[in-house]
Formats: structure tokens, sequence, C-alpha cells
């Protein structure tokens, strides 16, 4: 167990979990001259950070946090995709002020701002799923060719369509839970977190506290869910944010204007851009 300290002197719990046959030789041949030869080594497949979002039972706040953290992610110089729900009228491409545009010629389109780039959901779990058919025999899960090109590749997962995400989460290394302060509202937040570690078991889990000035401190709520997700689940949150809830949230929501872009100034944009430098934190700066 590690902690450190983040800028809004708030802690972050960190827990990282952590046959070659030799080539027959001829008799004919001296112990001193023979060699192995070894098949070629292949370049391992990129590994990139996929992460899902998911905000429970409160759709709009997983897919406004996804929204703001992808534009976070992509100013600091990051490709970002994300895989946003279906066509709508709650979705992250809404959310972004984008109109949805269908173009069965391609899957991936990019006039998201800052460059994010938006895959609807159900062609890009067909194509995942059909490389997955097509690579089966492969023992490591690959990214088809065209989504390798990304640094970080996220998700909203709406926790009534977990089950819609197979192929996306046996390749997600971090989902991100949003849970409330209020403890009655907690139950939620655990039912999203066990669901998805039975969908797959490889995943980690952060936390980010959703609170209200009439909520618990967040540090205490996170706490508590903290010690039941380890006691249910036997394995530790890896990260640890907040965000205090407020009026531009759902303003900003229903503007179709992120925040990060809107009010650049504003606490809550403050608060999404330490989140976005924890998750870069966690993927890069802890391989390095």
């Amino acid at each position: 167990m590690r902690t450190k300290r983040l800028g809004r002197g708030l802690e972050e719990i960190s827990h990282i979990f952590l046959s070659s046959e030799p080539v027959p030789v001829s008799s004919k041949e001296s112990k001193e001259t023979r060699k192995i030869e070894r098949p070629p080594v292949k370049n391992p497949p990129p590994v990139i950070p996929t992460i899902g979002i998911t905000g429970g039972v409160n759709t709009q706040i997983g897919i406004f946090v996804l929204a703001n953290i992808a534009i976070e992610l992509a100013r600091q110089g990051y490709r970002v995709l994300i895989i946003d729900d279906d066509p709508g009228t709650a979705n992250v491409t809404r959310s972004m002020g984008l109109v949805d545009v269908e173009n069965p010629n391609e899957i991936i389109f990019h006039n998201a701002p800052m460059g994010v780039r938006i895959a609807y959901r159900t062609p890009f779990l067909n194509d995942l799923a059909l490389h997955g058919q097509l690579s089966r025999e492969e023992k490591v899960t690959t990214w088809p060719e065209r989504y390798q090109r990304f640094d970080f590749i996220l998700a909203h997962l709406p926790q009534r369509h977990y089950g819609d995400f197979g192929p996306f989460l046996r390749h997600t290394t971090l989902c991100i839970a949003i849970g409330p302060t209020e403890p009655e509202e907690m139950l939620s937040t655990y039912a999203a977190i066990k669901a998805l570690h039975q969908a797959a078991r490889q995943m980690n889990f952060g936390l980010i506290v959703h609170t209200t000035e009439e909520g618990n401190p967040p540090r205490e709520a996170f706490l508590k869910m903290a010690r039941n997700v380890r006691h249910f689940l036997h394995k530790d949150l890896v990260s640890y944010s907040f965000i205090r809830d407020e009026a531009m949230i759902a303003e900003s929501m229903a503007a179709g204007m992120p925040l990060s872009l809107q009010s650049p100034s504003s606490e809550v944009r403050r608060q999404l851009f330490s989140i976005a430098g924890l998750i870069i934190d966690d993927h890069y700066k802890k391989t390095s």
C-alpha cells in the first residue's frame, strides 16, 4: 500500500497489482559449436490505456466526466478516442455540441473539440468482435490496426448495458466508477463495480466521489467505499479523486458545451484537470 499527496490535499490510495523449447541438435555436432536457434521475437502489440467510466444509475454525470476528461487528455497532446453511446438524446456527442452524423463508410469521425475522435458503440463493438474472431488463435488480445494509433481509448459504460461491452471489457485496463457520498446511494456504485468485475476480472478500479454541499465529506465517503470494495472484491481501488456537484454541470450538459471549454477557470474544471493528470500518471509514469 502506497500513499501520496494530490494537489488538492486529498490522499490517493494506490495499490499496484501487480517456454521455449530447445531445437534438437544432431549428435554429430560438438558441444562446443552447437547453437540453439530461437524463433524471431515479434514486436508486442501496443498497450493502449483503455478506460471505462460509469456513473452507475446517474448516466448524466458519467457522460459529463467522460467528455471533459477526454478533452483534458487531448489538450495535453494525447490522441484520444471516445466510444460513445449510439445516437440518442443523451450521449457524449450531443454533450459536446455536435450533431449526430451517420456515416456508414467510417467507424471513426473526428469533429469533436480538441481533436478528440468518436466512434459509436454498436459499429465499434461489431468491429472489435470481428477482429477477435479473426485473431482468436492469438494468446494476446490485440486491437485492430485502426485503433492502435490512439494513446487513450475511453468509453461510457451505462449500468444496464454492461453485457453489451464484452469485447471492449476484455481490453479495459481501468474502470472509473462515480459514486455519491450519501450512504443509501452508495449501493448503486457497489453494484456497478461488482457487475464490471464479474464481466472482466483483469481490470482495476478507480473511484470518483461525486459530492454535494449536503453530502458527507468526500474523503470519508471514499474510505468507506474503498473498504467495502476491498471486502467483496479482494481488490483495492487504484486511484481517487472527487467532483463537487454544481449547477454549472447541468448547465454545461444542457448547452452542449464541455465545461473544460466553457468555464476553463472554474473549480469543477480544475478538478477534472486533476483527474486527467492522475490517469496519465497511472498509465505512463508508473510504467517508465
